[in-house]
């Protein structure tokens, strides 16, 4: 689970009404891995067609993934650029082929 508002703010997300974990696929090479993102104020999810898109003239070097943006009759989406959120390093930790084989060992406290 990747918290987008960690990413970007530097905190976790809040647990609150607008909060949301959004499953989506993650292209990785040549194949599509399932990824957990926790986002804040999320009002709803939508496809957003590519001609309404358009540059936010923002750039922050310390989040790469904040892609494009559009005007909607709700207000301004933010988009997110999937291939540019995780960093190499971690996606060979996320993705690797023993995390993908292996079923995890769970232990219960007692």
């Amino acid at each position: 689970m990747i918290d987008l508002v960690q990413l970007t703010l530097g905190r976790p997300a809040r647990e609150a009404l607008g909060s949301r974990f959004i499953i989506t696929r993650y292209p990785l090479g040549g194949a599509e891995h399932f990824l957990a993102l926790h986002a804040e104020s999320v009002n709803e999810v939508r496809d957003v067609p590519d001609a309404s898109l358009r540059d936010s003239g923002i750039r922050s070097p310390g989040a790469p993934f904040l892609g494009p943006v559009a005007d909607t009759p709700s207000g301004l989406v933010q988009t997110v650029t999937l291939q540019n959120l995780i960093p190499p390093d971690l996606q060979a930790l996320l993705f690797s082929d023993k995390l993908q084989t292996e079923p995890a060992q769970l232990q219960t406290a007692r």
